[in-house]
């Protein structure tokens, strides 16, 4: 019986991954493979895949670029570290959900949310009034895992209120929470002038 189970070839000791990480390793090991007959369905519409999919005693392998274009994760090679490293998978809600100017609003708090996974603290502070800065102030030491629910009060031409269902990784431990945020309008452009988790 064919198992479709979806791994990365990251699983596979021995198989090329990089050009010559696996293949000068001296744990080498050979497997032999088949190529898959099936196709990879994302939502549903089928996978333009680079590199051939793979069976091994019933079990799928990907290549880690297409393993990449299907799941939205980044994968590379860290040669200090002779290991490969793959990032933890974000979610955030859309702004196209969204009318302007709620769209404003989220695309802000998505850029916000990505500084704060990439540890950018220039691009974090260039999204905040002065007062804002004042309001916050410390960079914040967390992983933003997803957003999934907005809400929108006060709504006035000048500012807004924003509440934000999300999902925190502190510690290795996933934490729900509800971060709330007051948009301030100055010089035509929206800024955040609070914001807390």
């Amino acid at each position: 019986m064919r198992h479709r189970k979806l791994f990365a070839c990251i699983l596979l000791s021995g198989i090329v991954l990089t050009g010559t990480a696996a293949a000068s390793s001296p744990q080498a090991v050979k497997y032999i493979l088949t190529k898959a007959d099936y196709p990879v369905i994302v939502g549903q519409s089928k996978a333009q895949l680079e590199l051939p999919l793979l069976n091994y005693e019933g079990h799928t392998y990907v290549a880690l670029k297409d393993l990449d274009k299907l799941t939205g994760t980044q994968a590379k090679w860290n040669p200090q570290k002779n290991q490969i490293e793959i990032n933890e998978l974000t979610t955030f809600v859309s702004p196209d959900e969204y009318s302007s100017p709620e769209s404003d609003w989220v695309t802000i708090i998505n850029k916000q949310l990505q500084s704060i996974n990439n540890q950018d603290e220039k691009t974090y502070w260039t999204l905040f009034t002065p007062e804002g800065k004042r309001n916050v102030p410390e960079f914040p030491q967390k992983k933003v895992i997803a957003t999934f629910h907005y809400e929108f009060r006060n709504v006035t031409d000048t500012s807004a209120d924003v509440l934000v269902d999300s999902i925190l990784k502190v510690d290795g431990e996933l934490r729900p929470t509800q971060a709330q945020y007051n948009f301030v309008k100055t010089g035509g452009s929206w800024k955040i002038g609070s914001f807390e988790f």
